[in-house]
């Protein structure tokens, strides 16, 4: 800047020390202030949507540029996206590089490009991504690339709880047989599949609830290790992983108390949680049951034969009736035993008039006279 002064003598007197003086400060401008292009970002509440589903800026919610030294020169626009790509619908007189990219770029007359910020442009949010994500603009003035103009839009990408399945290898029976010493639950006897979303936000709790006789005093194990219950006979086994929670489910191994024997069951049942924290502290979440099964289970001794030697001359008879015990301490109504009585060498008979008549019995004899077992069956 240059600066002048100009002295105005308001007074004239023959003593210059007496005179008063007024100085006049003139300032010019050494050259024109150049200006920027202005972008306007949506204003207002970042705009909640649904994860896996598209977003278009429109209305209130669109971006809007403007330029006081817009004389129909070219302008470029560059549109990037944070978790995202970001889609511009094609219009006349803009060309666009990178559509459907995280960088799309376009290039036209800022009217031209004005007009379609209004209304073409579209947020898609990467795959099972939820949380906190952006999309900006930064407008250019090609005439003086150093001129430019960025704003940005904050959005909330809300989850939703992906729809895995959840299965249980219930036996044909509906019953699993166990000795005392507990069950072992097979590899893939519970199991979560098809769960999509990979990105740890999502968990997977699989419940156990056991209906049983003092089943405050049974313990469920994965991998070995004592899972703490919530509750008498309740257990929870969860995880963020599909791998990680398939590691404990194909460890499974459910222990009754000392000398239980009997029927349990257990009710087998899963929910998937997708919960999400933006920046800004708060929280959104989205949930659903995925079933459940129920399993039988019967808690066995095992039942035994006391089989006292018996002799005979050779070529006479024995008299086998009294000499076997057949026993089952955990016998219970409904239950059907098979008794399997094997001659290697002879005849075994019965007569008829002896067995009882919920008892049947199958008598099998193979080709040169030998004999297969006997079976009697009640």
């Amino acid at each position: 800047m240059r600066r002048w002064h100009l002295l105005n003598r308001l007074l004239r007197q023959p003593d210059r020390h007496d005179s008063d003086r007024c100085f006049l400060v003139v300032e010019e401008l050494e050259a024109r202030e150049v200006l920027s292009p202005v972008v306007f970002a949506p204003s207002g509440p970042a705009p909640k949507f649904p994860e896996n589903t598209a977003f278009t800026f429109s209305g209130s919610s669109a971006f809007f540029a403007s330029d006081v030294n817009n004389s129909g020169q070219l302008y470029q626009a560059d549109l990037t996206a944070a978790h995202g790509i970001i889609t511009v619908t094609p219009m006349a007189g803009v060309s666009i590089t990178n559509n459907g990219s995280a960088d799309v770029i376009l290039v036209g007359q800022l009217n031209t490009i004005d007009s379609l910020l209004g209304k073409g442009v579209t947020f898609q949010p990467d795959a099972f991504y939820s949380g906190d994500a952006a999309a900006s603009v930064t407008v250019t003035d090609t005439k003086a690339p150093s001129s430019t103009g960025s704003g940005s839009a904050s959005l909330k990408v809300q989850p939703v709880a992906s729809d895995a399945t959840f299965t249980v290898a219930v036996p044909p029976s509906g019953e699993i047989l166990a000795s005392d010493d507990g069950v072992v639950f097979p590899p893939g006897f519970v199991a979560v599949g098809a769960w999509p979303d990979a990105d740890g936000s999502e968990t997977v709790t699989v419940t156990f609830e056991l209906s049983a006789q003092n089943a405050a005093s049974f313990t469920l194990s994965a991998g070995g290790v004592p899972i703490t219950p919530s509750g008498a006979g309740l257990w929870t086994v969860s995880g963020t992983s599909q791998a990680a929670l398939a590691s404990l489910l194909n460890s499974l191994e459910l222990t009754p108390p000392a000398g239980f024997t009997g029927d349990a069951a257990v009710t087998i049942s899963a929910d998937i949680r997708d919960t999400v924290t933006y920046a800004d502290g708060t929280t959104a979440s989205d949930g659903h049951g995925l079933g459940s099964s129920t399993v039988f289970l019967r808690f066995f001794l095992g039942g035994s034969v006391t089989t006292p030697p018996a002799f005979a001359l050779e070529g006479g008879t024995i008299d086998l009736g009294g000499r076997y015990v057949a026993s089952d301490p955990d016998e219970s109504d409904g239950d059907v035993h098979t008794l399997t009585l094997m001659v290697p060498n002879g005849t075994l008979t019965f007569n008829p008039a002896d067995v009882p008549s919920e008892l049947s019995v199958v008598r099998d004899v193979e080709p040169f006279g030998h004999h297969n077992p006997d079976h009697g069956r009640s």
